[in-house]
């Protein structure tokens, strides 16, 4: 989906970017993905910072905004209940549970092939116009298929279809100002609503 968040919903989006800049962590301090070698020491796939916000803003613009998101999935559903079986993901996806996570790439920063931990992925690339880096682009390494990141592009697809970032590559003098690649990531799941039985086992 272009185009996906309006004027007055972008000015909210890039305030609250603006504020949590100087806030954003490394990946081992962010739950970002990563791979086990044989000598039991753990590489992280990705270099960029990022921030999982859910608990750390309360009322958040960026959380207010994104909850459209949950209309557009319905809109698909709808959209694909007379598609044939190969859309057979959207026709049954169901999620009662999201959380959001607030990532840039600055200069030289990437992420390489990974699933995420979910039902489906959410992303929304942005970026300040005029487009000040080059690469960022979103891969499906198993089909070979690659996504450009254009500003305010949104893209939903399972969680479990592996997926990479190119690296993102600037100029010297636009390093390090927060005119690079932002992502912002919604992860929907489900959670368990079900009563605890204490007669069951663990």
């Amino acid at each position: 989906v272009d185009d996906y968040y309006n004027e007055e919903e972008l000015i909210k989006i890039w305030y609250e970017l603006g504020y949590l800049r100087d806030k954003l962590v490394s990946p081992k301090e962010g739950g970002s993905a990563y791979t086990t070698h044989s000598n039991g020491k753990r590489e992280y796939l990705k270099t960029n910072t990022c921030l999982y916000i859910d608990n750390v803003l309360k009322g958040s613009w960026i959380r207010e905004c994104n909850r459209k998101t949950f209309d557009i999935h319905n809109d698909i559903k709808d959209q694909q209940k007379n598609h044939s079986t190969s859309t057979w993901f959207f026709k049954n996806l169901t999620t009662n549970y999201d959380s959001t996570l607030v990532s840039y790439y600055d200069n030289s920063e990437y992420y390489k092939p990974h699933m995420d931990n979910s039902l489906v992925t959410v992303l929304t690339w942005l970026y300040v116009n005029p487009k000040r880096f080059k690469g960022g682009d979103l891969t499906f390494t198993d089909y070979d298929i690659t996504i450009e990141c254009i500003n305010n592009r949104t893209l939903m697809f399972p969680s479990i279809i592996k997926h990479e970032v190119s690296s993102v590559n600037m100029k010297e003098e636009d390093r390090n100002k927060g005119v690079g690649r932002w992502c912002i990531t919604q992860f929907g799941t489900n959670k368990d609503r079900r009563t605890p039985d204490p007669n069951d086992s663990d």
